[in-house]
């Protein structure tokens, strides 16, 4: 009977320990879930917030860009008659609608006509190019690049673009332009398949892809890869910008 009596107590102390931490943890419990429904109240408002208002910032600086880069200009070097249709009129209006102004440049300034029937008149000779107007020079292909591969004019303009670190970029056939004008050492880039050997022996480091960008210098190997080239000036040309005083100063606050 003692024996009984001893286990029943024992039983009795142990389901009173039970209940204990039972009533202990639903306690804890309940005042985790009264602290995290008053913290749901003030955190969701303000993690509300914060994606809206950096979404607004990112709002602002796209538009102070667009700002930005309305100033820029860049020069189109095409070559006089059958110049590669696509690479010019879709590089030039890919850039036209980031607000990125034109200007067209060849050896005489007469109606030329591309490989695909399109026609433009060159804006200014290459002779009377100012480089402190642009931002970037592009050298566009086509079979009738081959007529710039020794010209003086376009040769002064690589080099001079290159000198002042502004952005020089060709595309097709154009590199080889670049290559013979002696800006290429060293550098990574592509051109049309024609045209690599001269690019080699120009002293650029060859690179089989549809764009390369190395340094201030972009380079594509043909018409294909247009929209990639016209993209990557771009991007370039933005990246420039937002570390420009000018950029810096459209967004800091009016004091």
């Amino acid at each position: 009977m003692k024996r009984i009596l001893k286990s029943n107590n024992k039983t009795s102390c142990c389901t009173s320990t039970v209940k204990k931490h039972n009533g202990t943890f639903i306690s804890a419990f309940l005042v985790f879930a009264v602290i995290l429904t008053i913290l749901s109240g003030i955190i969701s408002p303000i993690s509300a917030e914060v994606p809206t208002a950096e979404k607004k910032r990112g709002a602002e600086r796209a538009q102070t860009l667009d700002k930005v880069l309305s100033k820029v200009k860049v020069l189109y070097v095409i070559p006089p008659g059958n110049f590669q249709d696509k690479e010019l009129f879709e590089t030039k209006k890919y850039l036209e609608s980031k607000k990125i102004e034109s200007t067209i440049a060849s050896t005489d300034i007469e109606e030329f006509k591309g490989m695909e029937g399109g026609k433009i008149t060159p804006d200014i000779l290459l002779s009377k190019v100012d480089l402190k107007n642009y931002k970037a020079i592009i050298f566009i292909g086509g079979t009738g690049a081959k007529a710039l591969f020794d010209n003086e004019g376009a040769h002064k303009l690589a080099v001079d673009f290159a000198k002042e670190n502004k952005i020089v970029t060709a595309i097709s056939l154009a590199p080889v332009i670049l290559a013979r004008a002696g800006v290429l050492k060293n550098i990574r880039a592509t051109v049309s398949p024609s045209g690599k050997e001269e690019l080699i022996k120009g002293g650029a480091r060859y690179v089989d892809k549809d764009v390369v960008s190395n340094r201030r210098f972009i380079t594509a190997n043909g018409p294909d890869a247009t929209q990639s080239f016209a993209k990557a000036i771009e991007k370039r040309i933005a990246r420039e910008e937002m570390f420009s005083p000018r950029f810096r100063k459209s967004i800091m606050p009016v004091e």
